[in-house]
């Protein structure tokens, strides 16, 4: 085993934490990613007129929840800022 692959930060860099990628394809009405670490999560996410989807996956159904929550949280904030701003659906 090299020297590199012994580190520390080696090790860091390579815990991807979030698997993610838009699914814009009109072929493709559900997809999804699932997460590639154990303590990570996988996304999917969609643009359409007026509306976004989104899918969310995790090993760990509380950390999965807790997620969720936060992302509806975040999302809701942008929509109240937009609407604020006048931005057109």
């Amino acid at each position: 085993m090299t020297e590199l692959i012994r580190l520390t930060a080696y090790a860091s860099i390579n815990r991807i934490m979030l698997s993610t990628s838009t699914v814009s394809n009109d072929s493709i009405i559900r997809g999804g990613f699932c997460p590639v670490d154990p303590e990570g999560f996988g996304a999917a996410y969609r643009f359409e007129e007026g509306l976004f989807r989104g899918s969310l996956s995790s090993y760990d159904a509380e950390e999965g929840r807790r997620m969720k929550e936060a992302l509806e949280e975040i999302f809701g904030d942008l929509k109240m800022l937009m609407d604020f701003m006048g931005a057109e659906k």
